[in-house]
């Protein structure tokens, strides 16, 4: 079963991160993406600002936890990690997660995300 992938790119007139829908390209029962820069790969999550940073190649800081689930552990930035040290319970975990708006990339993004953003 497929369900629907996602892409991103910089809106130039607004400088807005835009998703873009792809069809058929995240394969859910694989946990494999296909990236328009690296082919099918694995999946791995980062929080928008990680996937922002890959855009305007800032540097936002890097966390990762590996729950040993998808292609690459879940990362997120600085900003997302001072907001982590002050959840005290699961459902303000679960506020966290979700507004830390994470986004699908392949292995390679995130590998490149890493990279920039722990120089």
């Amino acid at each position: 079963m497929s369900a629907t992938g996602v892409d991103f790119e910089i809106n130039n007139s607004t400088n807005d991160l835009e998703v873009k829908i792809l069809s058929n390209l995240y394969d859910m029962n694989q946990k494999t993406v296909a990236c328009s820069l690296h082919g099918t790969q694995k999946i791995g999550l980062l929080c928008t600002h990680l996937a922002h940073s890959l855009l305007d190649q800032s540097s936002v800081g890097f966390h990762e936890y590996n729950d040993g689930d998808l292609g690459r552990p879940d990362a997120w930035c600085h900003e997302c990690d001072a907001k982590l040290q002050k959840v005290t319970g699961d459902s303000e975990q679960e506020q966290w997660f979700l507004a830390c708006d994470y986004k699908i990339l392949c292995a390679s993004c995130w590998d490149e995300a890493k990279e920039l953003n722990t120089r």
